[in-house]
């Protein structure tokens, strides 16, 4: 990950057959939620299915500008009909979730 506090990979965007997944690592907050959110709705975007998996496995921290960006992601995985899950939220950051509300807008596994 060197310097950055956030890492975003993508994988199998061009493969139909198996979902698009991203995994974020590190930190999403004011930092870094303006390359977060370009290479999310870039994923979204140019996704070959229907279907995106946001890995949180490794995402230690998420903050209320982390949030905002996760909300327009999923506004545009909808306009575009895509299902979008998260998936390995750790304790922390599903509490987060779970104080916003966020968990009944988001499939989380």
């Amino acid at each position: 990950m060197a310097d950055r506090a956030l890492e975003v990979i993508i994988e199998n965007a061009t493969d139909e057959k198996v979902p698009t997944r991203a995994r974020l690592i590190g930190s999403l907050d004011t930092t870094t939620v303006e390359e977060a959110q370009g290479e999310l709705t870039k994923a979204v975007e140019t996704l070959a299915g229907n279907e995106i998996v946001f890995d949180f496995v490794d995402l230690k921290y998420i903050s209320s500008a982390g949030l905002r960006v996760m909300l327009l992601v999923n506004k545009k995985a909808t306009d575009k009909k895509i299902e979008l899950k998260l998936v390995n939220l750790r304790p922390e950051v599903k509490d987060v979730f779970d104080m916003v509300g966020f968990t009944r807008l988001f499939v989380i596994e």
